[in-house]
């Protein structure tokens, strides 16, 4: 899963700086004075506002843009953790945590910790949940 980066160079600064921020995710901006340091940053940023997403139960946002590197549009890779986290809200759809909970034998708490990026989800917690809302697992590595 990733979201595209728009990195350009500060021209105001005079020394090396670049601001970054993301056309499809409102709110994810971040700024460095390398491109390593960019790159880096980027990613923080995103994971930071897509786990203020989950948190406030907002929309995801869709991922419109497309990398260019020639046009300053990189591609920035989700956290894995907030990854899962995405992945296991999206699968949810608009069943209730307490009908999710009850159906994998748990108490809604424990079941919203499976969308905070911070918690360590297991495979079979991730194969309980999938049962639980009518789909199958599936781990690919790209």
């Amino acid at each position: 899963m990733y979201y595209t980066a728009k990195i350009t160079q500060d021209p105001e600064e005079k020394r090396e700086a670049y601001n970054i921020e993301f056309p499809d995710v409102p709110g994810a901006i971040s700024c460095a004075f390398s491109m390593a340091e960019a790159m880096e940053y980027a990613q923080d940023a995103l994971d930071m506002t897509l786990e203020d997403v989950l948190e406030g139960r907002m929309a995801l946002p869709e991922r419109k843009t497309e990398p260019d590197e020639k046009k300053g549009l990189y591609r920035i890779d989700v956290g894995a953790r907030t990854a899962t986290a995405l992945e296991i809200y999206r699968a949810k759809g608009g069943m209730k945590a307490a009908t999710v909970a009850k159906k994998m034998g748990m108490t809604p708490q424990s079941f919203t910790r499976l969308l905070k990026p911070s918690s360590n989800v297991s495979v079979a917690m991730l194969d309980r949940f999938a049962k639980a809302v009518g789909k199958r697992l599936v781990i690919t590595f790209e």
